[in-house]
């Protein structure tokens, strides 16, 4: 699968990704908004609470695509 991947995208795919990704951030609160959706924004510290119980996510995530 990494070389499937690998060799299917590289770094202007990951640039296109990140760019709608960065499109969808912008226009998707106000488009949830418009939809009667509530949005929940958290404090500093759930905020902190949370990246550190998935602090090792990125990690084990990063040792499986080695295997």
């Amino acid at each position: 699968m990494k070389k499937v991947i690998g060799d299917n995208a590289g770094l202007e795919t990951s640039r296109l990704a990140g760019a709608a990704m960065d499109d969808g951030d912008k226009a998707g609160p106000g488009a949830a908004g418009n939809a009667g959706n509530n949005r929940i924004l958290l404090d500093a510290a759930e905020t902190q609470r949370r990246m550190d119980a998935s602090a090792n996510v990125e990690g084990e995530w990063g040792a499986e695509m080695r295997r």
